[in-house]
């Protein structure tokens, strides 16, 4: 009986002390939140004021967006993603990605063989790798965020490389890759970094090669708030890709993010574009 009273007794106080703690974390949180919902309002810029209600971690990404400066930007997206790197892994499981990929590939006729070098552009924990374990090829993920990367490193081993990007320029050697997937990095870009990261894909493709992207394409007051800073819809964003040699082939949407009106893009690169 004894027994059984102590034991009810340690689960009161477990309880207890999950409920102090859950309490504190929440504190915490609405302390920092009320903080950056304060400076925004001084601010007096009613994007900011929103995006620090919603998602307040970044706020500083959108400050840093608002500058035009590249480095800037490019700072602040890599302190937001190291901070936030424990949870990102994304709804779809490896099983449910490679279903989806394997759809894309099989519907453009794109092959992965063995001496296929594939590019993960913004490779993040590694889910591409993870996903398409099933192929033999070359894999290369880069990220600007350290966190990341080393998520990822653990993943892929041996069976490919991960690098860490200081800035814009890949350190690859020209039309170096046949495919380049870029899942869930535009949509969470400035509209000043996309020309040169569009240019820099294209250097290190191959003439032929394939480069899997997602974009928003719907208008703002369809998107979450925290995504408004995104206006780049899917004739913008062809157009730039025609700058940088990248000639759009196909379209899909893309399942994890359906709610987001997340569309896929798939681009060839071409010697020139006529028109």
């Amino acid at each position: 009986m004894q027994c059984r009273i102590n034991k009810v007794a340690t689960r009161r106080n477990d309880k207890a002390r999950e409920d102090v703690l859950v309490k504190l974390n929440l504190f915490v949180t609405i302390r920092g939140r009320f903080r950056q919902v304060i400076e925004a309002l001084q601010t007096g810029d009613v994007d900011m004021i929103l995006i620090s209600l919603t998602r307040p971690r970044w706020a500083k990404v959108q400050q840093s967006f608002n500058t035009g400066d590249l480095n800037v930007i490019l700072k602040a997206q890599r302190e937001y993603w190291n901070r936030v790197s424990d949870g990102l892994m994304g709804p779809l499981s490896p099983q449910e990605l490679r279903k989806h990929l394997i759809e894309v590939f099989n519907n453009n006729n794109i092959a992965i063989k063995d001496e296929t070098r594939l590019l993960d552009f913004g490779c993040g924990v590694g889910r591409i790798f993870m996903a398409l374990s099933i192929y033999k090829y070359q894999y290369t993920g880069v990220d600007i965020a350290q966190n990341l990367l080393k998520r990822c490193g653990k993943v892929v081993r041996q069976n490919g490389i991960v690098i860490h990007l200081d800035g814009y320029s890949l350190p690859f050697a020209d039309n170096y890759f046949d495919i380049c997937i870029a899942y869930s990095v535009f949509t969470h870009s400035s509209k000043n970094q996309v020309p040169t990261m569009l240019s820099q894909i294209s250097r290190v493709l191959k003439e032929g090669g394939i480069f899997i992207c997602t974009i928003f394409e719907d208008t703002i007051m369809r998107l979450p708030v925290e995504h408004n800073w995104v206006l780049l819809n899917k004739s913008e964003f062809t157009s730039l890709g025609r700058s940088a040699q990248l000639k759009l082939m196909d379209e899909y949407q893309f399942p994890e993010y359906a709610e987001y009106y997340q569309t896929g893009l798939i681009f060839r690169k071409v010697a020139s574009i006529d028109g």
